[in-house]
């Protein structure tokens, strides 16, 4: 049996959304490339969640259990507008979808990678538990393989889907498609002013303030820690929201940032961290 060797770190489903005429309008990070592509073609990465098993075979099972949270999950992205405010059942699926975009991300698999230095460090320094040097090194492998890391994602996974369920959901939209997305679509948005531009929060999930999660060209998904918990509204989306969240949705990008191809997404260079959420209206 094959196994899934290119991988989309950003759902194809999602990135539909996007496509004008089967194409999307792609922005590029620190090159230049084509200006229209489908998304087939786009936040692409070779054998990204492949297992490598000590034998040379690989198997793809995290691939597979990613299809299955994605499959549900784009049905009601599409029927986000029409169906709002939705149900318990859609929230939570929605919830899975936004954790799993979180750690399915190359932001987080650096993340991890500084995450096991970290441990390992603690560990030579006698804290933890008392191993030897041998044995700290053997964690270490253990740890930086594909399997572990794959496991460890998985068991997050219920972590940050119960997070994201528990915040306040605001619908904003636009008259017209004019929000961009990337290849980190998630923006999440840490307590305090002035942190740095990051796919990953520096402080954790409890760390996060709101997350911006664009939708479509015209939809934008905003979770906060609001109270109003009884009063979850769709708002029209001000221009000037419009620009603060596609500065930092292509900050963060990776490789690639994605826009409406007839309607360039307005937004200005580098980022800062202003909250959607002070400037709603009311």
């Amino acid at each position: 049996m094959g196994v899934t060797r290119h991988s989309h770190i950003a759902a194809k489903g999602y990135l539909k959304a996007w496509t004008e005429d089967g194409v999307l309008g792609v922005g590029w990070v620190n090159r230049e490339g084509p200006t229209r592509l489908p998304p087939s073609a786009v936040a692409v990465r070779s054998r990204f969640y492949l297992d490598q098993d000590a034998d040379g075979s690989a198997n793809d099972w995290f691939e597979t259990q990613m299809g299955r949270v994605e499959s549900k999950a784009i049905k009601a992205l599409r029927q986000l507008e029409t169906e709002w405010p939705i149900d318990a059942s859609a929230r939570a699926t929605l919830s899975e979808f936004l954790g799993l975009q979180y750690l399915r991300s190359p932001a987080h698999r650096r993340w991890y990678v500084e995450a096991i230095q970290n441990a390992t460090d603690d560990m030579r320094r006698g804290e933890g538990p008392d191993l030897t040097e041998d044995q700290i090194r053997e964690v270490e492998a253990t740890l930086a393989t594909d399997r572990e890391r794959h496991l460890s994602m998985a068991a997050k996974l219920p972590v940050a889907g119960t997070v994201f369920m528990n915040m306040h959901w605001t619908l904003l939209r636009c008259g017209s498609p004019r929000l961009a997305t990337s290849d980190h679509p998630l923006v999440p948005v840490t307590v305090g002013q002035n942190q740095p531009v990051a796919a990953i929060s520096p402080t954790g999930l409890t760390g996060i303030a709101e997350v911006r999660f664009a939708v479509s060209p015209r939809l934008l998904l905003l979770l906060t820690w609001r109270d109003e918990y009884d009063d979850e509204p769709i708002l029209k989306m001000p221009h000037d929201l419009v620009r603060n969240h596609n500065t930092l949705v292509i900050a963060q990008a990776e490789e690639q940032w994605f826009y409406y191809p007839s309607r360039r997404a307005e937004h200005a260079k580098g980022g800062s961290w202003p909250s959607l959420v002070s400037q709603l209206p009311g």
